[in-house]
């Protein structure tokens, strides 16, 4: 419902029916979609194959992870972790996950040895 129609509706049927239905539009609202973050990751460097845990917010529904660029496997496994596997191809730069709500980058380089 458009917020100038529930306002209309609020002055025929009085505020006491109208305000629940506000409160559940705004809610929905503040229930979309965020963009992800990272705020760390673990280890710091390591070879092809190593596991990699990120941590950051907005985790759940990942559609990728790159590792210097290359996609690289991952699983989350809650709003705030997930673990990525370091591909063949990748290299020394920042880790990247994206979702349909946006995309996140390491503040630091992985260091592939």
């Amino acid at each position: 419902m458009k917020l100038p129609l529930l306002l209309s509706t609020a002055r025929c049927l009085g505020l006491a029916f109208v305000l629940p239905l506000l409160a559940l539009l705004l809610a929905g609202r503040a229930a979309r979609a965020q963009a992800p973050t990272i705020t760390s990751f673990a280890p710091a460097s390591g070879p092809l194959g190593q596991t990699v845990t990120v941590t950051g917010t907005n985790l759940t529904g990942l559609s990728s992870a790159l590792v210097g660029g290359v996609p690289a496997p991952f699983a989350v496994s809650s709003a705030t972790t997930a673990t990525l596997t370091v591909p063949r191809g990748a290299t020394n730069q920042r880790l990247r996950v994206s979702k349909a709500a946006g995309t996140a980058l390491s503040t630091t380089a992985f260091q592939v040895t």
